[in-house]
């Protein structure tokens, strides 16, 4: 069994952060994979999706996974199942830094992954919006205040970016160069996707990429 955690960064303009629409745990963001069999070596160049959502038995007989894929070669079965509850958003800062931030956990059995692309199902969040409701002589006074930025929604992917133009700053706004990467992690372990992300990082210690 591999244990891949799936990372994202992109170049941002006018955009503090970007991530799934239903948060880094979305059921029913679909991800792309080209997949390699461990068995045989041949890739698939079809990519295949997996969602959360969708589940299926465990050729196993333990429990259930999110896809269970036959290999057209050698017809060895294998699967993907996805581990939650490891990502966070991607922020501006680290996409200032080009930092890759973890997203999902997968373990796949029998499989590996080649490469990771996105389709719809995204937000973004604008820099410019509107105050918070707070007293604007504390915001005065204190000289404190943090704005709740445009929210832009089901964002498309597919072709690695994404451009609106955002009316409250007049300003336009850009998600491009956006790039997955699959990162091999000896174990999940202490020091999970969104404990790290806290930190601005999005892998653990011992990771080696695909």
């Amino acid at each position: 069994m591999v244990k891949v955690n799936v990372a994202i960064t992109a170049t941002f303009e006018n955009i503090k952060s970007l991530q799934p629409q239903r948060g880094v745990d979305d059921p029913d963001l679909p991800y792309f994979f080209k997949l390699q069999c461990m068995n045989c070596g041949e890739v698939c160049e079809k990519e295949t999706c997996v969602i959360m959502s969708k589940k299926v038995a465990n050729p196993s007989g333990k429990g259930t996974t999110n896809l269970v894929k036959k290999c057209k070669v050698c017809s060895r079965e294998g699967t993907v199942t996805m581990v939650p509850e490891r990502g966070c958003p991607l922020s501006l800062g680290a996409s200032l830094y080009g930092t890759y931030i973890t997203l999902m956990g997968f373990e796949f059995n029998g499989l590996e992954p080649v490469s990771c692309s996105f389709g719809r199902g995204w937000k973004a969040e604008s820099t410019y919006g509107s105050l918070p409701s707070i007293s604007l002589v504390f915001v005065l006074v204190m000289g404190i205040y943090e704005t709740t930025g445009t929210l832009f929604e089901d964002i498309d992917l597919s072709g690695a970016e994404f451009a609106d133009f955002c009316d409250v700053g007049q300003v336009p706004v850009r998600v491009s160069n956006v790039r997955a990467q699959c990162q091999v992690v000896p174990h999940w372990g202490y020091g999970s996707g969104r404990y790290r992300c806290r930190y601005g990082y999005g892998y653990g210690y011992g990771t080696r990429y695909l």
